[in-house]
């Protein structure tokens, strides 16, 4: 008789095709579902906006990538996974400039918005944290890092591991400063 992790392989394998797809439903699902959650909150006006799903997901993409780089990587890398590798680093490398973008438009969108919005956009852009370690660190310095791999590569993978691992940084820090900037409240 198999053992239960036998019967599972056994039946992902048999069944690989419904199970990518159902992985893959569930995936994007889990990526949207914080920016939608956030979003319904029409009581902080930081989180009820637009952007905030859009945001939320290209993120979760990003980090994704930046995994899954991460995982290749970390398997010993050949000259098989090198095409797959390149195109990682450019589809994260996408993400992390829309990301960008989605982020500056957001604010200047806060700017115009209510006076909580407004205030909890000061919170974030007058915060180190968010300034040097998210946009900083988390989405400028591995853009770059990217855009050399892409565009002439690297001698080595570890300039692409350094910006994986600052990508994934970055996505936590863009929910920790995010979440904790979308409690303000005018004191009364």
């Amino acid at each position: 008789k198999p053992s239960p992790v036998e019967w599972l392989s056994e039946f992902c394998m048999r069944w690989r095709r419904t199970v990518g797809w159902l992985a893959t439903i569930n995936g994007i699902g889990v990526a949207v579902y914080t920016g939608l959650l956030l979003q319904s909150f029409p009581a902080v006006a930081l989180w009820h906006n637009p952007g905030v799903p859009l945001l939320f997901t290209v993120s979760a993409f990003s980090t994704a990538f930046s995994y899954l780089l991460l995982v290749l990587y970390a398997g010993s890398p050949g000259e098989q996974d090198a095409m797959l590798r390149h195109r990682y680093e450019l589809f994260d490398l996408i993400l992390i400039s829309a990301e960008l973008v989605i982020i500056f438009t957001f604010f200047i969108y806060l700017q115009s918005g209510s006076e909580s919005g407004y205030r909890s956009a000061q919170l974030l852009w007058h915060n180190m944290g968010w300034l040097v370690g998210f946009l900083g660190f988390g989405l400028i310095v591995p853009f770059f890092l990217n855009l050399k791999g892409v565009v002439k590569g690297w001698n080595s993978g570890l300039p692409t591991v350094a910006a994986s691992l600052l990508v994934l940084m970055g996505g936590y820090l863009l929910r920790q400063y995010f979440l904790s900037a979308g409690v303000y409240a005018h004191p009364w």
